[in-house]
């Protein structure tokens, strides 16, 4: 005959879920996790273009080359609303510009309320970012996640992307992509680079969306 404590358990195993009766009581493992560390992430801040012959550089990033912000739908062949709604895309998203080679970068703190956990090894971070092209072109980006130690030296590195032609099928579209790493102990700040890349064509056409950098423990 099974005890309530035996039913208790494999009713919560069942689900997935570790259950412990400590003192009667029942004590769940809940995963922590921390709010978005990037700022503009989905170029939402700010004004975006309606075309390829307009550039909006982002807001919260530094840049090189011509990062801008483009409409979902934008005349020129770019990503259509459709596919911003089955990525949660919002109205706008990264674009190359009108040059081979554009980056956007940006450091993160980690919040202060992270750094004891950092210091004993129990955090992980999971890097996303929605990631395409045009076409059957090769234009194509990276996402980039450095971890530093307070002097700014790097602890180690996780990159998601890219995303090929053959990954999109051929079609103008961005796919989500993501990993994850543990946060080395000495880890107080993070950088973000985003490189987009010309393959092909006139116009850098490597799109990025929705970046997020996301604690956890």
């Amino acid at each position: 005959m099974r005890t309530r404590l035996g039913l208790l358990a494999g009713a919560a195993l069942s689900c997935g879920v570790l259950v412990l009766a400590l003192g009667g009581e029942a004590a769940v493992a809940r995963t922590v996790k921390s709010a978005n560390l990037v700022t503009n992430g989905s170029a939402e801040v700010g004004q975006a273009a309606a075309s390829s012959g307009q550039i909006c550089p982002p807001k919260a990033w530094t840049t090189t080359g011509e990062v801008t912000q483009v409409r979902y739908g934008a005349s020129g062949g770019f990503a259509t609303s459709a596919n911003s709604t089955a990525i949660h895309g919002g109205k706008a998203f990264f674009a190359g510009g009108n040059v081979a080679l554009s980056t956007a970068t940006q450091t993160d703190r980690v919040p202060a309320s992270w750094l004891s956990q950092v210091g004993r090894g129990r955090v992980k971070a999971v890097l996303y970012a929605c990631l395409g092209g045009y076409g059957g072109q090769q234009d194509n980006a990276i996402v980039v996640a450095h971890f530093l130690d307070s002097g700014g030296v790097e602890l180690t590195t996780r990159q998601i992307g890219p995303v090929t032609a053959s990954a999109r099928g051929g079609v103008t579209k961005l796919l989500p992509r993501t990993a994850t790493v543990a946060v080395p102990a000495l880890t107080k700040s993070i950088t973000l680079v985003i490189t987009m890349t010309r393959v092909e064509g006139m116009y850098n056409d490597a799109s990025v969306d929705n970046v997020s950098l996301i604690l956890k423990r």
